[in-house]
């Protein structure tokens, strides 16, 4: 981890200190890159100080779900996201703010956000699978219906459509290439970016459409709000910082090897001492997955950020880890028999051999 201690210590030494959003105050440089090898399962995880392996699978897993709901983490002992997911009191002080006379408008609001106590709105993972697919689709996620309920002027075009990609494909490719899927993704009004790259990984591993994208500007939380309203009015807590991601497959290292899967992740905004240590370990470990379940080998994950910082609250305790040499780094072991990503369990990942640094506390602002 010599390349995310080098970066702390550049953002430290030579970032330029300003306000921002939190009101805490901190310290940026612009556009950083690092690379970290994968190869063997290796897994670049802070030891200059402890993380936690528990919440880095749990949370990874709980993207991969497309969930927006944080009560799995919380019945699991993680409260991270407690301080930014919906509650009574928020919707309540909505309701009294907007309708102070209108009785049967605050009813239907509270029976309306009462299921989605506990959710942080349209972010991360939900647009993973659950990406606006029409813009009639934006503010409401519609289920997904049949082929044979399609429109038949809507189904024709998907036909076309669907010929003309089948044709690119070789024979056996061309076999699991599904009409019923084709179609559905073409008309359901969410789109499942996440599945979609499985399965381009398995038909089309050279492609460089390998992306999923977690900013959508509808969801865009409005700055002048709480991130607690602004789930109520249909957005995401808070904005996106880890933007997007784009796999890129090698060629086997030599004849009758596996190919090699490389992950980059793209970030607009980071609070490097905390979020950096778990993104580089999440999307490394998720790019891990999608090379085991692909039958690849993980090779290289990239971590490139836009804003890059330190919160002024931080900057005492950077100095302790900045003095700390690193240990060997920890390797992954996934369950041999799991190969369909969507059906991992926390028990089917285990983080082997991590030794740290004691803790070190680094304040988190909100």
């Amino acid at each position: 981890m010599k390349q995310y201690l080098n970066t702390l210590k550049n953002i430290y030494e030579n970032g330029i200190d300003h306000v921002d959003r939190t009101g805490v105050g901190r310290r940026s440089i612009f556009g950083v890159q690092d690379r970290y090898n994968i190869e063997g399962y290796r897994l670049p995880l802070v030891t200059t100080r402890q993380a936690f392996t528990k919440f880095l699978i749990h949370e990874t897993l709980w993207f991969i779900s497309g969930s927006m709901d944080t009560t799995i983490l919380k019945e699991n002992g993680m409260h991270h996201w407690d301080k930014w997911a919906l509650d009574q009191e928020p919707i309540e002080a909505f309701v009294q703010k907007y309708f102070p006379e209108d009785q049967d408008m605050q009813e239907m609001f509270r029976i309306h956000y009462k299921e989605q106590i506990g959710s942080i709105g349209p972010l991360y993972g939900h647009n993973w699978r659950n990406a606006p697919n029409h813009p009639e689709g934006v503010h409401q996620l519609w289920p997904k219906i049949p082929v044979n309920e399609i429109p038949s002027d809507k189904l024709q075009s998907i036909k076309e459509h669907f010929e003309f990609q089948k044709e690119q494909l070789d024979e056996e490719q061309a076999k699991e290439f599904s009409f019923e899927d084709f179609a559905s993704d073409c008309y359901y009004e969410t789109y499942d970016q996440l599945n979609e790259l499985i399965r381009n990984l398995k038909h089309r591993p050279h492609s460089s459409r390998h992306v999923v994208n977690a900013w959508i500007p509808a969801f865009v939380p409005f700055e002048t709000l709480s991130p607690k309203e602004n789930i109520i009015l249909g957005k995401s807590a808070l904005t996106a910082c880890h933007t997007m991601f784009q796999v890129f497959v090698y060629p086997a290292k030599e004849e009758g090897g596996k190919k090699r899967l490389s992950l980059m992740m793209t970030i607009r905004s980071q609070d490097y001492p905390v979020g950096g240590v778990y993104n580089i370990a999440q999307y490394s470990l998720l790019a891990m997955l999608l090379a085991h379940c692909n039958d690849m080998e993980p090779y290289e994950y990239i971590h490139s950020v836009g804003d890059c910082h330190i919160y002024a609250d931080q900057m005492p305790f950077v100095p302790e880890q900045l003095s700390r040499e690193p240990i060997t780094g920890p390797t992954v072991w996934l369950n041999p028999d799991k190969k369909d990503l969507f059906q991992f369990k926390p028990e089917d990942i285990k983080i082997e051999n991590y030794r740290y640094h004691p803790r070190i506390d680094y304040p988190i602002a909100a």
